[in-house]
């Protein structure tokens, strides 16, 4: 009976595995990926150029020199970004060990052009993937509003059927879904079960040695990290819990899965394991990651590091979120209520700011550029939906902002580059927008200009 006992066992954890896998064919359209390379859109713009001057131009090294590091620092796993900060495209220029000129994919039509093709081309090329992203999210969005949590469990796109589909649990929704061209798949956990269940798991994180986990919309199940896979296996098994995926391994962000490290029962709290398991996969030492964990830790020691990891990792710079002046911190005081995510505690272990040191440090960058402006003014014009998850998630929120400080959206020297920009236009043209005015937009679409590429070993 023992015997039998661990065989039905080890098939219980073999199909944890292979149940509902996914594929290359089913994507999250709401994920965001940090295992990247950032470059902006003139960037891509600068490249194309290149190319009509010179078809032998290197492209792959020029945007490896213009690009910021997310997460991961692997030359060979890069990701290209969308007009509205989603990864839409990927971008190669080496394939089965050919070096090509760089050229795009769009990954959900596959459709493909090189940046040696005229400006024109490369617009309309644009211009017509982002309409199809952009219906695509819509979809996507129609449904997270419409629709209750114990009614579906997951959407995500179909790259087979060419369709955003829904996991149904409840089918009298699956009428109104085919109306609105979306793809009804039989769902067998609805995402509140699932979010219910991730709370049940990770309450015994520490004693099982999960470091994370998620719902997977494309898979309808959450996904388990953690260091000793068959143990969770075999816990899961016992608590009949049956909506789970296992996989070994370590998640610094949501953003980068593939660490595939054993380590025990990691202490990611601690700076400088945190900091150990960054290195793993990066051929420099970063001391000054290493010094601001450290010291962020110190100042702010109920976030976890990955959580404070996660707001420098890109650059490095601590400082920003150290000295806030007495003002500063009296205006925030008086805001609402933070509200914490309780759904969903991982995300909030990761992205939480009880202390708000993310949307302090905004501020003070704004009134560095709009020194004129109060913090009131700053934070309605600027702020004010910063903690609104209804729409966009934290995890979102940040990726995004990173990227609009790689941009320069939040420097005063770019912005003193901009009033020199208008000034040129305001004697060309005798009329100029106002800077207020640009950069509110410019904020807001941001990631319209920015590109990320992959380049796949």
């Amino acid at each position: 009976m023992m015997k039998l006992g661990v065989l039905l066992l080890g098939g219980i954890m073999m199909l944890s595995d292979i149940e509902n896998p996914e594929s290359d064919d089913q994507i999250d359209v709401g994920k965001t990926n940090t295992s990247v390379q950032a470059v902006t859109m003139e960037m891509m713009d600068e490249l194309n150029k290149e190319y009509e001057k010179n078809f032998d131009f290197n492209g792959a090294s020029y945007l490896e020199e213009n690009s910021l590091c997310v997460m991961n620092r692997d030359p060979y796993m890069q990701i290209l970004v969308g007009t509205d900060g989603y990864t839409d495209y990927e971008c190669r220029s080496l394939v089965a060990s050919t070096v090509l000129p760089v050229f795009l994919t769009h990954i959900f039509t596959d459709q493909e052009i090189s940046l040696t093709v005229t400006p024109e081309e490369l617009e309309e090329y644009f211009k017509s993937t982002e309409e199809i992203s952009r219906d695509i999210r819509d979809k996507a969005e129609y449904v997270q509003r419409t629709f209750s949590e114990t009614q579906y469990g997951g959407v995500f796109y179909d790259k087979e059927a060419g369709k955003v589909s829904v996991y149904v649990t409840d089918q009298s929704i699956s009428e109104e879904l085919e109306q609105a061209g979306i793809l009804c798949v039989d769902g067998s956990y609805s995402l509140d079960v699932l979010y219910e269940t991730l709370r049940e798991v990770w309450k015994y994180r520490k004693e099982w040695g999960i470091n994370y986990i998620e719902v997977n919309p494309c898979i309808n199940r959450i996904v388990i990290y953690g260091s000793d896979r068959e143990g969770i296996s075999r816990r899961l098994a016992q608590k009949e819990i049956t909506c789970a995926v296992v996989k070994q391994g370590v998640v610094l962000h949501p953003g980068d899965l593939d660490r595939t490290l054993d380590l025990g029962n990691l202490k990611t709290d601690d700076p400088d394991v945190v900091y150990h398991i960054l290195k793993s996969e990066r051929a420099e030492s970063d001391t000054k990651i290493r010094e601001g964990l450290k010291i962020l830790k110190e100042e702010y020691p109920e976030y976890e590091c990955r959580n404070l990891l996660i707001r420098i990792v890109a650059d490095g710079n601590y400082e920003r979120y150290l000295d806030f002046d007495k003002e500063l911190i009296d205006f925030v005081n008086e805001l609402p209520e933070y509200n914490p995510n309780t759904k969903d505690p991982v995300e909030e272990l990761l992205f939480g700011d009880p202390q708000r040191i993310e949307l302090k440090s905004q501020l003070r960058e704004y009134r560095n550029l709009y020194p004129e402006k109060d913090y009131e003014q700053i934070y309605q014009e600027f702020l004010a939906d910063w903690e609104d998850t209804s729409v966009v998630s934290r995890e979102k929120k940040m990726y995004d902002l990173t990227i609009n400080r790689f941009a320069g959206e939040l420097s005063v020297d770019n912005q003193t580059q901009e009033k020199k920009m208008d000034k040129k236009d305001e004697d060309a043209h005798g009329t100029s927008d106002t800077l207020p005015a640009a950069v509110a937009g410019c904020v807001a679409l941001a990631l319209g200009s920015m590109v990320l590429w992959r380049i796949k070993k």
